[in-house]
C-alpha cells in the first residue's frame, strides 16, 4: 500500500517524491562519512596527545614546527593573491581617507 501512495505522489509532483528520496539517501551517506572522518580525527588527535604527554620534548617540537611551517605557506599564498589582485587592476580602498588607490 505504501509503494502504491508513494507512486501517486510522484506522478502528482512530477518526481519530485524520487528527487527527494534519493537526496536523502546521498545525505544519509555522506553525515555517516562524515561521521566516520571525524571519529577518525579525533582518533589520530588522542593518540597524538598521549604521545606528546609520554614524550614533551617530541611534543614540544612537533607544536613548534607546525605554525612555523604554516606561516610561510600563509604568507606566500596572500602575496601571490595580492599581486594577482593588482595585476587584474583591483581598486583598493585608502585607510585614511582620500580616493581609492587603482593597482
Amino acid at each position: 500500500m505504501h509503494d502504491d501512495m508513494t507512486a501517486q505522489v510522484d506522478e502528482r509532483n512530477g518526481g519530485v517524491g524520487a528527487v527527494i528520496r534519493r537526496l536523502s539517501a546521498v545525505t544519509a551517506l555522506v553525515v555517516v562519512l562524515l561521521a566516520g572522518a571525524w571519529a577518525v580525527v579525533t582518533g589520530v588527535l588522542e593518540i597524538a596527545g598521549v604521545n606528546i604527554l609520554a614524550r614533551p620534548d617530541v611534543g614540544a617540537i612537533a607544536l613548534a614546527t607546525v605554525p612555523g611551517v604554516f606561516a610561510p605557506l600563509t604568507a606566500a599564498a596572500l602575496l601571490w593573491a595580492a599581486w594577482h589582485a593588482r595585476k587584474a587592476g583591483a581598486v583598493v580602498p585608502r585607510v585614511g581617507g582620500g580616493p581609492p588607490a587603482r593597482g
